[in-house]
Order: C-alpha cells, then sequence, then structure tokens
C-alpha cells in the first residue's frame, strides 16, 4: 500500500497567541508572542491605532508601546513562508482597562435652586471611584468618590454643568455631563377640552406638577373668566364666545419657566 505525504508551500496555521489582553493606556513595553511556525521566514505583526512596535518586527515575539489615548483594538499576526505565502491571520482583542463613560445621571435638573439635590449613575464596570463636577456655584454636600453625590445649590443659582467620570488605577474615563437649570422646566401637555361651545361654564384645565416650582401663572384668551385655579395646577374656566390660546408657566425662587399653551376652538 501506498504511504503519502502533503507537501505546502505555505505555513500550518497559526498557534494561540499569548500575552497581556487588558491594558492601561499609557503603558510601555506589553509582550505578544506565538510559537514557532514550520517553515516560517518572517512574521508580519498588526497592532491597533494608539499603539506601536516597539520591538521584535518580523519575528514571533514582540512588545507593544500603547500611547495614552489608546481606547481599545485588535492585534493581528501572520507568518510568511520561505515561498512567499502567508498564513491565515490569528488576533485578538486587546481592550483598555479605563472605565468607560458613565451612564445616565439620575436626578433633577431644572428647578434647583436653594435645594440640596441627590444625583446617582449606574456602577461602571471596571470602576473603583467616581468623581463628580460641582456647576459654578454650586458645591458637593457629600463625600467624593461613589456612584451618588449631594449638590448644595445657593439661593440665586442659575445655569451649570454637572459632570462625573469613573476611574481606577488606568485613570479616568470620559464624563457624562447634564446641563442644571435653576429655574423650573416648561409644564407639561395642558390637559382638557381643545374644542368648546360658546358660554361653556366650569372647563377644567391642568399640568402635571412640575419640580422645583412655587406658582403657576395661566393665561386665557379675551372673554373668559377663571373661575378657580390661578396659581395652582389645575384652572377651571369659563369660555365666552370665541375660542384662543390658554398659557400656563411655572413659578420659582430663581425665575420663571417657559409658557406651555392649549389653542383652543369654539365650535
Amino acid at each position: 500500500p501506498q504511504r503519502c505525504l502533503t507537501i505546502s508551500n505555505g505555513t500550518p496555521l497559526l498557534g494561540a497567541m499569548s500575552g497581556t489582553f487588558t491594558v492601561c493606556p499609557g503603558t510601555n513595553g506589553v509582550a505578544y508572542m506565538i510559537p514557532p511556525s514550520a517553515g516560517a521566514a518572517t512574521y508580519n505583526w498588526v497592532v491597533p491605532t494608539g499603539s506601536s512596535v516597539a520591538s521584535g518586527t518580523g519575528t514571533n515575539s514582540i512588545t507593544v508601546d500603547f500611547g495614552a489615548g489608546y481606547a481599545g483594538g485588535t492585534i493581528c499576526v501572520t507568518a510568511t513562508s520561505i515561498c512567499g505565502i502567508n498564513s491565515l491571520q490569528r488576533c485578538k482583542t486587546i481592550s483598555s482597562a479605563t472605565p468607560g463613560t458613565p451612564g445616565n445621571i439620575i436626578g433633577a435638573a431644572t428647578g434647583i435652586c436653594g435645594q440640596t439635590i441627590t444625583y446617582s449613575i449606574p456602577n461602571v464596570s471596571g470602576a473603583t471611584g467616581y468623581t463628580w463636577s460641582a456647576p459654578s456655584g454650586a458645591s458637593l454636600a457629600s463625600a467624593n468618590g461613589t456612584n451618588s453625590i449631594d449638590i448644595n445649590y445657593p439661593a440665586n443659582f442659575t445655569t451649570g454643568q454637572l459632570c462625573v467620570t469613573a476611574d481606577n488605577g488606568c485613570g479616568s474615563g470620559a464624563a457624562r455631563c447634564i446641563n442644571i437649570k435653576g429655574t423650573p422646566s416648561n409644564p407639561g401637555t395642558i390637559s382638557g377640552l381643545a374644542t368648546v361651545c360658546a358660554n361653556d361654564a366650569g372647563i377644567v384645565y391642568s399640568i402635571a406638577p412640575v419640580f422645583g416650582a412655587t406658582g403657576y401663572v395661566w393665561t386665557t384668551p379675551s372673554g373668559t373668566s377663571i373661575v378657580s385655579g390661578q396659581g395652582t395646577t389645575t384652572l377651571t374656566l369659563d369660555w365666552g364666545t370665541s375660542g384662543g390660546a390658554i398659557g400656563v408657566t411655572a413659578t420659582g425662587v430663581c425665575g420663571v419657566s417657559g409658557t406651555r399653551t392649549l389653542s383652543v376652538t369654539m365650535n
């Protein structure tokens, strides 16, 4: 019987790559290697964006320098045989150990004059601490370092930005920020009839309460009469003989919101 042997002008599939696959940005001289491949004349490494080969070019073992802004990527290697044939790639992902951007900040962002407000974010994978930055004019009312913070706002606070970063031994990730306003937010949708008959009486309109509001100012079309509710979230109105727009603004310690309107048609 025959005895056969397969002859190739390339190299076999490369073995498993070894090295450190989670690194801190700014780390230099990190080693990566693959086992020597039969028939290989040279090895071709492609390193992730934000890194560079420090030594070992053309061999099965290299060291890599990672820049300060390294954010993750893939390292790959092929072997070229003495006949000039490239092997299939062997690749591995190298992640940045810097924490990611925190999720959405939870807490009141409007109507916060003269109050102490608690804010929080979900825990960030890989973070060992958090750094909060209070808006200009406000101050931290609790210890920094956790995923929750108390911010103290003065009575004359206007606007600013609240930010937080997730931190660990590799540094700080990108900041998550929200805009903060001392005035209340605009009222929500006005509930009530948008079509009425002439001289309809006792028609009720309302809005949801606005955080930080100390009162509400309603405006009504000419010919109408406010029965009750001026200054509150619920207005009772008697109509005349023509329609128009109902408006409401929220008032607070630091000022007033924008106006929410509802156009009402006379049937």
